[in-house]
């Protein structure tokens, strides 16, 4: 937004090639950690280290060639109302919410996670990019990195008020 481009940056990258104190390869990663790699180190764009879906995959020097992109700093809002003003005066935002079993396969509607669905161990990020409102009830609007054969070509609409998601509770705002 502050570019007025559409600069898709690469989880690929963070996943790949940000070692954990012991110098390993991460096998995952979380909100804070990603956004501290974005303030010191950058982020390349998706063209230049595409998000790979799968375990494992190897960082590529290559990516030393290609542009970075840094953020400035991050905020933390909290709840609905403050989530949906960062997202008003910031644009889209990083959520988190485990991973239930049945989100796996969600194409359409509204998402709530049913009493009793299992769940994976671990959590999964999400980009909010905004919000709205059917039939009285209202959800969240995010894009998933699972490609566009998942949920409704890449997004979802998750019901707002679902404690056991955590998507109401807090929300990081990277500022570019």
């Amino acid at each position: 937004m502050a570019t007025g481009q559409n600069i898709r940056l690469s989880a690929q990258q963070y996943l790949s090639c940000q070692e954990d104190n012991e110098g390993r390869e991460c096998s995952g990663g979380d909100i804070a950690g990603f956004l501290d790699h974005a303030k010191r180190k950058g982020l390349v764009d998706e063209n230049c280290f595409p998000y790979q879906g799968e375990n494992n995959v190897p960082c590529d020097p290559s990516i030393e060639q290609c542009q970075k992109y840094f953020i400035q700093d991050y905020c933390v809002s909290s709840g609905p109302e403050g989530i949906k003003k960062d997202i008003l005066k910031n644009g889209p935002a990083i959520g988190y919410l485990p991973a239930y079993r049945d989100f796996l396969v969600y194409k359409s509607g509204i998402y709530a996670v049913p009493e009793g669905t299992s769940k994976f161990q671990g959590g999964h990020a999400v980009k909010i990019i905004g919000w709205g409102v059917q039939d009285g009830e209202q959800y969240w609007i995010v894009e998933n990195s699972w490609g566009e054969d998942w949920g409704i070509k890449g997004y979802a609409h998750i019901a707002i008020g679902q404690e056991d998601l955590f998507l109401d509770q807090y929300a990081f705002s990277p500022n570019p």
